[in-house]
This record gives structure tokens, C-alpha cells and sequence, in this order.
């Protein structure tokens, strides 16, 4: 499969839920035809707009699954898959590829002190088993605790060709 790189207005997809506090999944269908239908040039589901740490591993798949559906290659969906648990990121990240996403951002691990050695080395273990498929690297060290260093992300980028790009929301 040949995948889109993302270039342009590329935004973050809020999930929408209801009253119940249950996702809404026909309302998140009208808000990625709102976004495309204004001009955006890519689609960002799951990351902290999308509540991604405050929904389970199912229904971030079911919020992947809407958005790469309703976007139908109209234009390139990359799906926030990052956790404290490589597992899940695993899990998510094969998932992704299975719906036909354009690629992955893997926010920086959280929550437990990682050295700049151990983020890179997760980031290695991932490019490394996944290279046939676009990752990109997401950089909320506010939020995450974490940062990922210039040093480490030049470290990935000689190692892996499927490191596509930084998402830093650092300010």
C-alpha cells in the first residue's frame, strides 16, 4: 500500500460523545465531513483533543475505524496510538494499518520518568518491528512529562525511513 505523507492543514479530531457519556459516533461522522468539507488536508484522531487516555483500547478502535471510514481517502488519516503500554501501542498501531490509516503518531510514553535512551529505545523497538508503515512521533512533554529530545529523534530518523515526521505541541 502506498501511504499519504501529511502536509498542510492537518487538525485534531475531537470524539464527540453524548449525553450518556457514551461516544458519538454519528456526530463524529458529520464533524469529519465538517472538517474536510472546510479545507483541511489531513485528519488527527485520538490524540489529547481526542480523548484517547480516557477511552478504552475498543473504543479508540471504533473511533479509527469511523474516522478512516468517513474520510473514504478524501484525505490522509494518521491515528494517535501512543500509551504507557507497548502492548497497546502494538495492538493499536496493527489495527490502524488493518483499516487502511495513513500511518500512526506515538505520543511520548507517560506517566513514569523515561531517560532520553529509554524513549528512543521504545521508539527503536516500534520502527524497527513496524517498517513498512509511517510513524510519527508525538512530542506533549507538558502533558506527558517526557520529552522527545532533538538528539533522540535524530538518532531515529539515521536508523528508520518510516519516522515521517514530529508532531510537537510542546509551544
Amino acid at each position: 500500500m502506498e501511504y499519504k505523507r501529511l502536509e498542510g492543514i492537518i487538525t485534531a479530531v475531537i470524539t464527540p460523545f453524548n449525553e450518556k457519556e457514551e461516544i458519538d459516533f454519528e456526530a463524529l461522522k458529520k464533524h469529519v465531513d465538517f472538517l474536510i468539507e472546510g479545507g483541511v488536508d489531513a485528519l488527527y484522531p485520538l490524540g489529547s483533543t481526542g480523548e484517547f487516555s480516557l477511552i478504552s483500547v475498543e473504543e479508540r478502535k471504533q473511533v479509527a475505524e469511523t474516522v478512516v471510514k468517513q474520510a473514504n481517502g478524501r484525505v490522509p488519516v494518521v491515528i494517535q496510538v501512543g500509551d504507557d503500554n507497548i502492548g497497546i501501542i502494538e495492538e493499536l498501531l496493527v489495527h490502524a494499518r488493518s483499516i487502511s490509516a495513513d500511518g500512526v503518531a506515538i505520543v511520548s510514553p507517560y506517566y513514569y520518568n523515561f531517560s532520553d535512551d529509554e524513549v528512543f529505545d521504545i521508539y527503536d523497538y516500534i520502527a524497527g518491528k513496524y517498517p513498512d508503515f509511517p510513524i510519527y512521533l508525538y512530542n506533549i512533554s507538558q502533558l506527558t512529562g517526557v520529552p522527545i529530545r532533538p538528539k533522540v529523534v535524530k538518532k531515529l530518523l539515521s536508523r528508520h525511513k518510516n519516522i515521517w515526521g514530529v508532531k510537537d505541541s510542546t509551544g
